[in-house]
Parts: C-alpha cells; sequence; structure tokens
C-alpha cells in the first residue's frame, strides 16, 4: 500500500524583494515547493506586493497554487500576515499599503494597526509574536475593534 500524501502549504514565505529578511527569488521559492510535492506557497513579502508577479508566472508553470498575501509591519504592533480571499479584499489591502507608502520614505512604509481596522472582512490575518507580549496585543485589538 503507497504511503499517503501529506498535503503541505507554507505560508508567510518572504522573498528577496524584502529586503535584508528573505533571500530566494520568488520563482526559485515556488519551484523548491513544487520539487518537494508542495500542493501550495503563500508568498507575503514585508509591506508589499512585490514579488507576487514573479510568483504567480513560476506557481502557473509549475501547476502550483499560489496563495496571495503581504505580511505588514504596523510600526504600532506585531506583524499580521494578512490574505485576501478576494479582489475587494486585495483592492482594500493595496490602498492600505499605497497609503503606508506615502507616510513612509523610499522603503520604509509606515503602516499603523488602525489602518488594517478599514479593511474588509474577507482576510485572513495572522498575528506574530504572542508569547510574550498577549496583554499588549489584546489592547491594541480592542482599539482596533473600536474604531
Amino acid at each position: 500500500m503507497p504511503a499517503p500524501v501529506i498535503q503541505h502549504a507554507a505560508l508567510g514565505c518572504y522573498s528577496n524583494f524584502s529586503f535584508l529578511t528573505g533571500a530566494a527569488h520568488p520563482a526559485e521559492m515556488v519551484e523548491t515547493a513544487a520539487t518537494l510535492g508542495w500542493q501550495a506557497i503563500g508568498l507575503a513579502d514585508i509591506n508589499s506586493y512585490a514579488g507576487i508577479v514573479r510568483a504567480h508566472i513560476a506557481a502557473r508553470d509549475a501547476a502550483i497554487r499560489l496563495v496571495v498575501g503581504v505580511r505588514v509591519r504596523p510600526v504600532d504592533g506585531p506583524d499580521i500576515l494578512v490574505h485576501p480571499c478576494d479582489r475587494q479584499a486585495y483592492e482594500a489591502l493595496s490602498v492600505l499599503l499605497s497609503e503606508a507608502n506615502l507616510r513612509g520614505q523610499k522603503a520604509a512604509p509606515r503602516p499603523y494597526l488602525a489602518d488594517l481596522s478599514r479593511l474588509p472582512a474577507r482576510l485572513l490575518l495572522w498575528w506574530f509574536r504572542l508569547a510574550t507580549r498577549m496583554r499588549t496585543y489584546h489592547r491594541k485589538l480592542q482599539q482596533i475593534r473600536s474604531l
């Protein structure tokens, strides 16, 4: 009897478009995921959709699913992995990123946690670094909800 296929997808990967953090090109990441037998890979560069086009082309060629996302790095809170689930959510996240870029300097956008409150409900949000600062994040979450 053959071994069962384990479905696997890595979410929140960042490419070399996340400067000084990611090392691999988006296409290389997709090709590696396909070689490993993964069904999908989630690319989420920091405060940017920059690697998505190259990853999409590679995913199409490798017949692997690409899960589009962005790792939003607010100046006033933890990293949040955001995956838009439809076009409206994708557009709203694009607007948020554009506004953050206008607030900041070149290659240093300034998103805030409050910006996330304007996003539509059709997003998947993942919070990072929760273990040591849980009370702070709950307070920030309450601030977002009260907006």
